[in-house]
């Protein structure tokens, strides 16, 4: 008989601690970080198709973007497909593509990380 009690306290614990495990990673996951992998390559060089990547959730709740932080939204038509995207402009400024470049507010912005030739 103590055999047996031992047995299923084991398995209780067993229990307890895989349901704990499984609390704890379904809250990370939804609330704090998640895996994805980059698929296009709107933000090439800096991201290429097939990296992946840990996103942090947090802190876009707790202060504004700036130019070059990158955001995840879903996109507009399916919500099951997240976007990777980079902050290029911001509230207020005036933004013009012309011959490839960019100006904001009527100023080049400076892409020296990007490659010579690279279009943008």
């Amino acid at each position: 008989m103590k055999i047996f009690q031992k047995i299923v306290s084991f398995l209780l614990d067993t229990v307890e601690t895989l349901a704990m495990s499984m609390a704890v990673f379904v809250v990370v996951y939804i609330f704090l970080f998640q895996p994805m992998e980059v698929q296009g390559a709107s933000s090439y060089p800096t991201l290429k198709t097939g990296e992946r990547m840990i996103v942090e959730k947090i802190s876009s709740h707790f202060g504004d973007f700036k130019r070059g932080d990158f955001l995840i939204p879903q996109s507009p038509g399916n919500p099951d497909i997240d976007y990777i995207k980079r902050v290029v402009g911001l509230p207020g400024e005036k933004i013009k593509i012309q011959n490839c470049r960019i100006f904001i507010n009527d100023k080049l912005l400076d892409e020296s990380y990007l490659s010579d030739g690279i279009c943008t």
